[in-house]
């Protein structure tokens, strides 16, 4: 079982496919200010914080439900 992070990294993966989104999309939607932070969430390598997870979702367009497995 992947770990919660390569979990996150997956639904990102899997929702910015679905939506057609690009990586400087999200980093725009979600008011990102370090491009890298992206990269890091897909690869499962980036611990963040709730407001990370909330921007992320903006970035996405999607619910936090989508992204988080509960």
């Amino acid at each position: 079982m992947a770990n919660l992070y390569e979990y996150i990294g997956y639904q990102m993966m899997i929702i910015m496919k679905e939506k057609n989104l690009t990586k400087k999309q999200v980093l725009e939607r979600g008011g990102f200010s370090q491009p890298a932070v992206i990269s890091r969430i897909k690869q499962g390598k980036h611990s963040f914080k709730i407001d990370t997870i909330l921007k992320l979702c903006k970035g996405l367009d999607c619910k936090s439900n989508e992204l988080l497995p509960f």
